[in-house]
């Protein structure tokens, strides 16, 4: 871990009860690749890149379990979680949720929609129900075909998937029910490979579900032979694998996972409240670094070989916008679309159809 001098702030971060010290801020800082946004995604890549390098991690947002409880940690959560609405009027969590709502939507009665998304560690990870999946071998086919990479057809990515995750089979003496017997493809996992993301099944089943079941059956739905993790699924029915560890039966986010298993490998520092501004260009118009804000506190992260912005499906955009990498979009000519980013960075963004 680069040594770092004149700090003005101390943050931590807590595994198993231990304190264990993430970074310590100052006015400038210098790593060899610095990652926007430990979100699902920003988390894995940066976790893979401090094997071997020097990374940081700026995340806006804090520590779930601190800050969203037991709503972010115990499945059923998942399910109930009063930040998940999508009302236009509901219960807010700001310290989890970047509170994003659509503008008004036609079709859906002209009601503007809020948009959960993780502003947290672990990102959206730490929000959604946990459902655990993957596409089909022909939409992957399909992937491949469009961008000319056929490195993107399912056999291709199996090796990755099995890379990421550690599945466990369904305890079927604790679900406890005929109705509920998940089918899976032991092929398509690889335990031997470490994978951080626990794979299992819940242990409670919903009796409701259990009758959804019966009826997809007598519907000619069958049950898929082979589970919704090996690459076909039409013309099935079938149990979802979820995102819980089966040790503890908590939710096993990107930050549960591939964070918690770099912070004890690698030297991986994790800047936490720590909102990026801007990205800072030199003048051949590479990425040099990040301007960052931390409660007032505004101070620049320097990257000495790349910035790889993972920032999400909104705020990834928004952050290009505003460090002049483009001009503001306008949409306007567009059917049914109008102006998608609020240039701000401290502001809300307003989602569009």
């Amino acid at each position: 871990m680069p040594s770092i001098s004149n700090s003005s702030y101390t943050f931590a971060y807590w595994k198993n009860g231990t304190e264990r010290k993430i970074a310590r801020y100052q006015k400038t800082h210098s790593v060899i690749t610095l990652v926007v946004g430990g979100g699902t995604a920003g988390l894995a890549i940066a976790s893979r890149l401090a094997e071997f390098a020097s990374v940081a991690v700026i995340e806006a947002g804090g520590l779930y379990e601190q800050d969203n409880g037991n709503q972010s940690v115990v499945p059923y959560y998942g399910l109930v979680m009063p930040v998940l609405a999508q009302t236009e009027v509901y219960p807010r969590q700001p310290l989890v949720d970047w509170d994003l709502v659509s503008a008004t939507q036609v079709e859906a009665g002209n009601r503007k929609i809020h948009y959960a998304q993780g502003k947290t560690l672990g990102g959206s990870s730490a929000l959604n129900t946990m459902a655990y999946l993957r596409a089909t071998h022909g939409t992957y086919q399909r992937w491949a075909d469009v961008v000319g990479d056929q490195s993107y057809t399912f056999e291709n990515l199996l090796p990755y998937f099995e890379k990421s995750c550690h599945f466990t089979p369904p305890n079927l003496e604790k679900r406890n029910t005929p109705d509920a017997v998940p089918t899976y493809d032991p092929s398509v996992f690889d335990n031997s490979k470490g994978g951080p993301v626990q794979v299992s099944y819940g242990n409670w089943v919903d009796p409701t579900v259990n009758a959804l079941s019966r009826a997809l059956r007598d519907a000619d739905l069958p049950v898929s032979p082979t589970g919704f993790s090996s690459g076909f699924l039409s013309g099935y029915g079938g149990w979802l694998s979820s995102t819980i560890s089966p040790d503890d039966a908590k939710r096993s986010s990107s930050q549960a996972s591939y964070l918690d298993q770099a912070i004890e490998k690698t030297g991986l520092m994790i800047y936490t409240r720590a909102q990026a501004t801007r990205i800072l260009f030199d003048s051949s118009k590479k990425a040099t670094g990040v301007s960052v804000s931390t409660q007032g506190l505004d101070y620049t992260i320097s990257a000495n070989k790349e910035v790889i912005v993972s920032a999400g499906v909104f705020h990834s955009p928004q952050l290009l916008l505003v460090s002049g990498t483009s001009k503001p979009l306008s949409l306007d000519s567009y059917v049914n679309v109008s102006q998608a980013l609020d240039p701000s960075p401290h502001s809300p963004l307003t989602a569009s159809p």
